[in-house]
């Protein structure tokens, strides 16, 4: 089934709510134009005959080893143009409990079933898909589950590497029971280290009183399942893992420090107060990577988001030395500071909504020469990896909208053929996969590519993960 792109869309206002993220903006200078493609020239001669040579070797009269009594024609050019890739997605999502791989636009193919799998995560390289795996009730009463691996090739086999008796329970109540029973310690933050052989998670106790979690730190080895505790509980947190491999940002409810990737020669570099939530959840800020590994970046927000004032300080980090400050923003960042939703991949552009439903702002990293890029922006739904493209939703004009750097703002989807845009991700710079919901909630997952066509991979969809 094929869609052209729309323009049209109602707002699904339950769906909105639900999703409280900040945005990412960006200012429209010149609309930035593509190089055209000249296809290279290869120049092959052509002799008229009668030609030298011996076998199925033949030259032209200069190029003959004995000279040749004839003339070569003029060389006729023949156009090769350059060479260039088939768009392959692959895409792995869970559905009714089974775990489906597409590639491209063919058939999906089932990777599980029998089981309640869900919540899958392809590796960076494209080999593996990580998946969570419900399982048989624990101890408290209460649903535990698992980490399996599946390769994503014909035949595969997937292989359990962390069950909930690997990691150490806790005793405690339950809102149901004041007897102490054993609780669960889950994975939590699940992420891929860049050279997809380790998986990295903090965890939480399943069943306890609010939510309960641990600040730990621990990676498992996709191929031998080796389980390793980095760091222990309150040690840990939001972590980032540098693209080289030899570093690490682990950031706490009241600080963000830097490691060896070893877990090694701990230092502070922010200090913050504890941010009022309103919730029983701890603020905790997602700290970054610039894509060279030379330093990281984090912005924290002010202790009470909610109040008039409220700020958004932004942090630089750097490999060696002291944390420098490098802006702020005069309006509160709470959610998009808890993920990767404020800088570009490049950490070059930063983009923001004032307020909840406000303008959406691109400025500089610092946050330096901000201008309004569109009004009444809603949820903020990612960067394209090349830095060039955004998508959010534009709630006072009830549209989802595509802009980026020197891009004039464009319709980027029709909700009332798609459905509400509850998740996007990029898989390159012009392909992408979203998962949207109707009036009833029910998700169909779909691919789509810039300038082309969008199409339905499958309805009934619960979480999808996205990869080229």
């Amino acid at each position: 089934m094929q869609h052209r792109i729309g323009s049209r869309w109602s707002v699904i206002a339950l769906l909105l709510a639900l999703s409280l993220a900040c945005t990412l903006p960006l200012s429209p200078p010149t609309t930035p134009s593509e190089p055209p493609m000249t296809p290279s020239a290869t120049l092959q001669p052509v002799c008229t005959p009668p030609l030298c040579g011996e076998g199925e070797v033949f030259y032209c009269p200069d190029e003959c080893p004995g000279g040749c009594g004839t003339t070569c024609a003029t060389p006729t050019p023949t156009l090769e143009p350059e060479p260039w890739e088939i768009p392959v997605l692959s895409m792995v999502y869970s559905q009714e409990g089974a775990l489906w791989w597409a590639v491209g636009y063919n058939a999906p193919r089932p990777l599980t079933s029998g089981h309640q799998d869900s919540e899958p995560q392809i590796s960076p390289d494209g080999r593996w898909a990580l998946f969570r795996r419900e399982v048989a009730l624990g101890p408290s009463g209460l649903e535990r589950f698992e980490l399996w691996v599946i390769p994503l090739e014909e035949g595969a086999v997937a292989r359990r590497l962390v069950a909930a008796t690997d990691l150490p329970g806790v005793m405690g109540a339950t809102p149901d029971s004041p007897d102490s029973v054993l609780l669960d310690r889950l994975p939590a933050r699940i992420s891929w280290f860049p050279d997809g052989r380790r998986a990295a998670f903090t965890t939480f106790i399943q069943g306890g009183y609010g939510l309960d979690t641990r600040l730990d730190l621990w990676v498992v080895d996709v191929e031998t399942a080796a389980l390793t505790r980095l760091l222990p509980d309150g040690e840990g947190g939001s972590f980032a893992f540098s693209p080289d491999g030899a570093a690490l940002l682990v950031a706490s409810p009241e600080a963000v420090t830097l490691l060896d990737a070893d877990g090694r020669n701990r230092r502070e570099l922010v200090r913050f107060p504890f941010v009022n939530t309103a919730s029983e959840y701890a603020y905790i800020p997602q700290p970054l990577w610039a894509p060279d590994s030379s330093y990281g970046m984090v912005a924290i927000t002010s202790p009470d988001p909610w109040n008039e004032g409220a700020f958004c300080s932004l942090w630089r980090l750097p490999r060696s030395g002291s944390a420098v400050q490098i802006g702020a923003l005069p309006y509160a960042c709470l959610f998009n500071t808890m993920e990767d939703r404020l800088w570009s991949p490049d950490r070059a552009w930063l983009a923001h909504a004032t307020d909840y439903g406000g303008d959406l702002l691109l400025a500089n990293a610092d946050g330096t020469a901000a201008t309004v890029y569109a009004e009444g922006a809603g949820e903020f739904l990612g960067w394209s990896p090349d830095n060039r493209h955004f998508v959010f939703a534009q709630w006072d004009a009830a549209r989802m909208m595509l802009g980026g750097p020197g891009v004039e703002l464009a319709p980027f989807v029709d909700p009332e053929e798609t459905g509400q845009i509850i998740t996007l991700q990029w898989a390159d710079a012009t392909n992408y996969g979203f998962l949207a919901a109707d009036e009833t909630y029910e998700k169909t997952l779909w691919v789509g590519e810039l300038g082309g066509e969008l199409r339905i991979i499958a309805a009934g969809v619960e979480t999808f993960a996205v990869h080229r």
